[in-house]
């Protein structure tokens, strides 16, 4: 039965339906509602929906049994509507029934309709699968336009002549044709249509039915998630797919985040390339999500081959909302309004705590002797009336409760026969928890599609975007959250004269915390032009010419000022000013003639294609010092007395690709695909210029055979096995010309230059900064998968991939001796990494009367190692703190795996110390006292020095898992969507300062729980000291945590106005929504957050994966707070 609006909703069936069971069809209710009509030569359906604009009535008809393109003319003055429709229906058999603000439309049996045909009356009832009745369901007699209508409890009857068979369909159920015979009650229960099976899925430069799908592929359609309140993309898709790992680097306003598919093969790039409107980009977080339909992540090799060089990573394909044929123009708004607020803050020692833990520290290292009059001065301090006094709580001074959150967007779309249209607007602000941080973004979109004739289309999608990011220091010494954790509580934000006050007198190399925020003056802006225009004509029937010219340009800037610094701590009395500036374009075309054909069972599609691709940047940095005034007004280059350094320059790179694919299935049951590409990258030099990616996958749909059919009708609708292989490329290592001689100025970016002879006198002028590599050739992951898709119990469906991802070749960085001059290691094809794991998803949905429920999980596995790093390292550092590495590569574990010594808990006694010793009888660790940490010595030879350092965990999750349920009752929807990881270690740096004493700094409250033989003999964690003659700061297991977290992302409430209602005063729809996110998150991590990714995945300079999942006290994801509204016109 065809719903005539869409507001009339599957929901609103009963409601809808409620008065057929107090008339039949041939009764006519009058009605007092009188309008006036003039519509001459006009059809049926333009009279309906005149009178539906004009009124608050709709109506319900099946276009099978009335033709609403019939001709009529009305002209009517102040007539009542049931006086209109007894003149456009005169002389019909169609009659119609009023029920409230629904008019239904229907046919009456005319005997004049079969007179030769002997009828008799049959009957019955439609149920569900639940054995529940379904009201509405269109039944009608084949061949005829006898048709009826089931009431409120699915019963039915109509009049059928003999040798009959009848049509039964609804909404969201599969039809069925019965055939009566000799039968006078016919009872069917109709099954649900699994409409995921018809999805269409786009897979690289044409799109199959997800039914037809040999390849592993996740998909998103953002109607699912529009319940969230996007700020961006990428955070919102965390946990949501199988097998897509989102690593949050940030919490801060338009900070970036990392997607990796399926682990990470690479010492390079590891993100993946995206597709937007079939444009490649860089990243996604330009895109507004409001302006998202669908996002598909082609994950396997056999789905992302046909896109070759740069797909090893996964694809991810962003399809934006296009228009659509329409009657009207369809203009939508939404708002969302908010504020966020600090997950949770880390306790810290109060004034009297601190005094204690530290007197004890001093106390522990005198062991009975007495002070020096240095040492007994520090002591003094603590006992001082000021130390007494716990006068700032630092982290409420740099955090806020109520960061502000709003967004607006607006899109008017619509369409004809010729031409659809959708336009989008969007304002996005955003305040950080950490005070004096913001984003801003301003997005403009036009997509729109023309049928120019016949055969040819034309189309193009415009993006245009604006964003501004404000920034304030986290992590290092000078960031704001990092000193507030460190700053002394004794003292206050200003002292007595309305200054911002020091570090105070136990002299900490800290600024002001709120002073950081103060004098921050850090902007980063972008602007972006990206788009694409197409043409595409049909040829034949069959054969689609379609070609494609992209373009994406862009200019950033980030710009920062570290102004003078008065106060005591980390004085300065210089300032500065660094500018970057860079300005990139991107041009691409493409080209593919596509071919589908079906012969019998046997379907083909066979589509070939060409590409050129051309990128050029330009970029100036500069930094100018000693500014006389630092005014705002006068924070430019401009004003400096003195450039310190300024360097610019050019890169290029081009890329030209063919590609081929071919996709076949026979009698819809067996499947199979196969794609090639071969790309030549300006990267590499001639001889190793092209690379050559092949695959193939193949799929059998087992429950489309006939020895099936009775498991189909009763378990299982859907049971498909897949199996592919394919070679995909990787040319992403951040250098343009890895096969080039890189020269450089003798001056680096910091001001200092190049020293030469005994006095080191400085040397301005250029020299080779690198050693050139001409044998580079491309990276190659070669990956296996092998899935499973079943569909059972009409309700459930259930997906599961096996995979093994192998990359060889791999790009690295092999360190040259010092003795060659160079500053940049040379690049060599040296390493192997692999990548195994498992995907699952599960998904169940169903009806209950009024009741909608759809709940759905995803749990995935992976497993990093790396094979080999060649011949020319054994492993190499990428990562440290405090000037040790914590960070390694090596062969036989996880890239970046942390690094340090294992310990076995603390010494509780000197005995233990004393039993303690090698084979020879020599103790391991001679300087140890109770409470301090045991190391292990791992290699055995007897002693623990750096030797025994080791793989201490990974930051990468083993195991990611995303669940949740939606759910409708008439107007009323609530979602709540889970979130979380497993098998995930933290290399929680900051323990360094909260977890060992250093008289300057404040530690954690934690260390409360430190052993000591009197005041708490029962503590489990290292004694405290100053002096630390046993090291246990030494970078070990200790600062590893448990990172493991179960997260409730969001939870929204919402309710959408009754449609009648608010069609009254012009509207289609109206809802209104509550959204909470990060509510609540359980873990026993005690970290600010313990969702951290790859910490420098925002900075410009990043050169690949340096660290993952350690704590250096980056910003924390916020919890916010949301009401929202959704207009549709």
């Amino acid at each position: 039965m065809k719903k005539k609006k869409e507001f009339l909703g599957k929901r609103y069936r009963y409601l809808l339906l409620a008065g057929l069971c107090l008339s039949s069809f041939t009764i006519q209710a009058k009605q007092n509602k009188s309008i006036s009509l003039n519509k001459p030569q006009s059809t049926i359906r333009e009279v309906l929906n005149e009178i539906e604009q004009k009124t608050a009535y709709s109506f319900v008809y099946n276009d099978r049994i009335v033709d609403a393109n019939k001709i009529v003319s009305v002209k009517a003055t102040d007539k009542p509507v049931s006086d209109i429709l007894d003149e456009v229906f005169e002389n019909s058999n169609v009659s119609y029934t009023i029920v409230d603000n629904q008019i239904v439309l229907s046919v009456a049996n005319k005997a004049k309709e079969s007179q030769q045909d002997d009828k008799r009356t049959v009957k019955g009832t439609l149920k569900d699968a639940q054995g529940l009745g379904l009201p509405g369901v269109s039944v009608i007699v084949k061949g005829k336009t006898t048709g009826t209508v089931t009431d409120l409890d699915g019963n039915y009857s109509i009049e059928v002549p003999d040798n009959a068979t009848l049509i039964f369909t609804y909404i969201g159920y599969l039809p069925q044709e019965v055939k009566v015979g000799s039968k006078q009650d016919v009872n069917v229960v109709l099954k649900e249509d699994n409409k995921a099976l018809d999805e269409v899925v786009v897979v690289g430069y044409t799109t199959q039915k997800k039914a037809d799908l040999t390849g592993a592929v996740s998909s998103v359609k953002m109607s699912n998630l529009e319940d969230m309140a996007n700020v961006d993309i990428n955070s919102a898709l965390q946990g949501r797919m199988s097998g897509v790992t989102v690593l949050q680097s940030s919490g801060a306003p338009g900070a970036g985040t990392s997607i990796r598919i399926r682990g990470m093969g690479t010492f390079g790039n590891n993100d993946p390339l995206y597709i937007i409107d079939g444009m490649p980009a860089d990243n996604m977080n330009d895109v507004n999500p409001n302006d998202i339909e669908r996002i598909d992540v082609l994950k396997d090799a056999a789905s992302a081959a046909i896109y070759g060089s740069r797909a090893a990573n996964g694809v991810v394909i962003i399809q934006t909302k296009k228009g659509s044929k329409s009657d009207r123009v369809n203009v939508t708004f939404n708002t969302f309004q908010g504020f966020s607020t600090p997950q949770r803050k880390i306790d810290l020692l109060n004034a009297q705590q601190r005094n204690m833990i530290h007197l004890e520290a001093y106390e522990n290292d005198l062991n009975g002797a007495a002070p020096s009059d240095k040492v007994k001065e520090k002591m003094a301090y603590y006992k001082s009336p000021f130390a007494q006094d716990t006068r700032t709580n630092w982290q409420d001074e740099v955090f806020t409760n109520s960061a502000y959150q709003g967004n607006y967007d607006l899109s008017v779309a619509g369409g004809s026969e010729k031409m659809k249209y959708n336009i989008m607007g969007g304002h996005l602000t955003q305040d950080g928890i950490l005070k004096g941080t913001s984003f801003k973004r301003t997005t403009f979109r036009v997509n729109t599609e023309t049928d120019i004739t016949k055969n040819l289309k034309f189309g193009e999608n415009l993006m245009i975007t604006h964003s501004k990011q404000n920034i304030v220091p986290d992590m290092s010494a000078s960031g704001a959250i990092i000193s507030a954790l460190r700053a002394d509580p004794s003292v206050p934000v200003y002292d007595e004269n309305g200054n911002l006050s020091g570090s105070g007198q136990l002299g900490a190399d800290i600024q002001n915390p709120v002073g950081i925020i103060n004098r921050a003056d850090r902007v980063r802006t972008r602007d972006r032009i990206f788009g694409n225009v197409y043409a595409q004509y049909s040829i034949l029937e069959n054969l689609t010419l379609k070609t494609d010219f992209g373009y994406d340009w862009s200019k950033w800037q980030d710009k920062w000022f570290n102004a003078r610094v008065p106060e005591a701590g980390r004085a300065s009395n210089t300032n500065e000013l660094t500018q970057r500036d860079w300005q990139s374009t991107r041009w691409i075309n493409t080209t593919t003639l596509k071919y589908d054909k079906t012969i019998g069972k046997s379907k083909f599609m066979v589509l070939g294609g060409y590409s050129y691709e051309e990128f050029d940047m330009n970029y100036t940095n500069a930094r100018g010092t000693d500014f006389i005034s630092e005014d705002p007004s006068q924070r430019y280059l401009s004003s400096a007395t003195n450039i310190a350094w300024m360097q610019g320059g050019r890169e290029q790179w081009a890329l030209q690709s063919y590609f081929a694919r071919l996709d076949y299935s026979f009698a819809d049951r067996y499947l199979l695909s196969v794609n090639f590409r071969g790309d030549g990258s300006s990267k590499f030099a001639k001889a190793n210029r092209w690379g050559y990616f092949p695959s193939i996958s193949g799929g059998w749909r087992i429950s489309e055979e006939q020895f099936f059919d009775p498991l189909r009708n009763s378990a299982i609708q859907n049971l498909k096995i897949r199996a592919s292989w394919g070679k995909l490329g990787n040319q992403n290592i951040f250098s343009n010309y890895p096969t080039k001689v890189i020269i450089q100025n003798t001056t680096d970016d910091d001001g200092y230059n190049v020293v030469f002879g005994q006095n080191e006198t400085a040397t301005i002028g250029r020299y080779e900064a690198s050693l050139a590599n001409p044998n580079l050739k491309w990276e190659v992951t070669t990956q296996t998968n092998v899935g499973l898709d079943v569909s059972f119990l009409n309700h459930f469906d259930f997906t599961f991939d096996y995979y093994n991802k192998n990359a060889t070749d791999v790009l690295i960085q092999v360190p040259a001796p010092s003795l060659a001059g160079i500053t940049q290691d040379p690049w060599q094809n040296a390493a192997e990494v692999q990548n195994t794991g498992m995907d699952m998803n599960l998904s169940y949905n169903t009806k209950i009367k009024d009741l909608q429920l759809n709940a759905y999980g995803n749990f995935s596995t992976v497993r990093n190692k790396v094979r080999s790093l060649g011949t020319g390292s054994s492993s190499f550092f990428t990562s440290s703190y405090r000037g040790t590495n914590i960070s390694r590569t090596v062969a036989g574990e996880p890239i970046a795996h942390f690094y340090g010594y294992k310990t076995g808990g603390i010494f509780k006694s000197e005995e233990e110390i004393n039993n303690y010793k090698n084979s020879e009888g020599v103790l391991y660790q001679p300087n140890a006292k109770p409470g301090d940490l045991k190391f292990i010595d791992v290699n055995g030879d007897g002693k623990v020095d750096g030797n025994d350092r080791t793989n201490i965990g990974s930051g990468f999750p083993k195991f990611t898992y995303g669940f949740g349920t939606d759910l409708t009752y008439k107007g009323f929807d609530l979602s709540l969507f889970f979130q979380g990881v497993s098998g995930y270690k933290i290399f929680n740096a900051l323990k360094y300062e909260g977890m060992f004493v250093d008289p300057r700094y404040n530690q954690y409250a934690d260390i409360m729980n430190r052993y000591h033989a009197v005041n708490n003999p029962n503590g489990s964690l290292p004694r405290v000291t100053i002096e630390d003659k046993n090291s246990n700061q030494r970078m070990s297991d200790y600062y590893v945590d448990k990172g493991d977290y179960l997260r409730l992302k969001v939870l929204t409430v919402g309710y959408t106005l009754d449609k009648n209602l608010v069609r009254k005063i012009g509207m289609q729809n109206v809802r209104l929504y509550v959204t909470m996110q990060n509510l609540f998150t359980i873990t026993g991590y005690k970290g600010y957050d313990p969702d951290l990714g790859e910490a420098y995945a925002d900075d410009v300079d990043v050169s690949g994966v340096s660290e993952v999942g350690v704590d250096r006290g980056q910003f924390p994801q916020p919890k916010t707070f949301i009401m929202g509204l959704n207009i549709n016109f």
